[in-house]
């Protein structure tokens, strides 16, 4: 088959430039001629190759909507989104032939916001790589709660820091990692609020490297279309609290650690609390373990032999 991977950006790390890359490389094991290309604002010319899109462009025959509904991840910092990446998702749903979500929360969104029919929708969550992530020996002494992400106000860290206050013992640590622009000023709150207890990760901590050590994952998400974090700590066999605003809650093994509103500190807290109880690292392994990058892979490889 030959197939055209349109996306913003294609290479290593985490998020959607390492998708990419991995998704392309995993069609090109299985035999696919593979062609990578930039996102057009007025859309690409795929020629006979099947078009597969990792971007909002216009008459894909693939579209992944891996950064789920725009509207809402923007209205969940009261923001409203740009109008003109508005506009191009909004043709992206309505021309692709097939529409990937990652998780089922995304493919309901997609119905309600742009009224694409469940005919047309394939949930096909995100992949990880068991290999890379998993379980190891925890840090003796204090408890280690991981917050992770880029852009700190949508994914709760006013929140975290909160519940981490209140869910935790005082010899318990709160490591931070990720990009933000406001970092600076988001570690000054934290440290005014747990002083010593707060550990700097720096924006680029290797993860892999990270989540063997700690003890629970905190990540209370104002919207996730579907977090790798937290498929990435179950891989590695820690306990991971989210909320319901994100869609790989619905792969957590344990509903108590999955709070239904990211602002609601306390539940945050007791959910924490539960995890930090979380002795036996199996359960949140074998989660993790039925969604390997190769089981993505094969299902983007067969929506995508749909449209030859």
């Amino acid at each position: 088959m030959r197939i055209l991977v349109v996306a913003r950006r294609v290479g290593r790390g985490e998020g959607a430039p390492g998708y990419a890359a991995g998704l392309v490389g995993g069609l090109r094991e299985r035999g696919h001629d593979v062609a990578v290309a930039g996102t057009g604002v007025l859309g690409v010319r795929a020629g006979d190759r099947v078009l597969v899109a990792l971007d909002r462009v216009a008459d894909a025959d693939v579209w992944r909507a891996g950064g789920g509904v725009h509207r809402l991840a923007w209205s969940a910092v009261g923001r409203r989104a740009p109008r003109l990446e508005a506009w191009r998702e909004a043709r992206a749903a309505a021309t692709a032939r097939f529409v990937v979500a990652n998780s089922r929360m995304v493919a309901d969104q997609l119905l309600q916001a742009h009224g694409v029919p469940p005919c047309r929708i394939e949930v096909v969550r995100t992949g990880v790589d068991l290999g890379r992530f998993q379980p190891g020996t925890r840090d003796e002494g204090p408890r280690i709660v991981l917050f992770a992400a880029h852009g700190w106000r949508r994914k709760g860290f006013e929140t975290a820091v909160a519940a981490f206050l209140r869910g935790a013992s005082r010899r318990d640590r709160l490591w931070v990692a990720g990009r933000d622009a406001r970092r600076s000023r988001w570690l000054a709150r934290a440290r005014g609020v747990l002083g010593e207890r707060v550990v700097d990760l720096g924006e680029r901590a290797d993860l892999a490297s990270v989540l063997p050590r700690v003890h629970a994952v905190l990540h209370p998400t104002r919207y996730d279309a579907a977090a790798n974090l937290v498929l990435e700590g179950l891989a590695c066999g820690a306990p991971v609290v989210t909320t319901w605003m994100d869609g790989s809650a619905e792969i957590v093994p344990d509903p108590r650690l999955v709070a239904r509103d990211p602002t609601d500190v306390a539940a945050v807290a007791g959910c924490l609390q539960r995890a930090l109880a979380s002795a036996d690292p199996a359960p949140f392994r074998a989660a993790a373990m039925a969604w390997p990058g190769s089981r993505n892979h094969e299902a983007m490889e067969a929506i995508a032999s749909r449209c030859t």
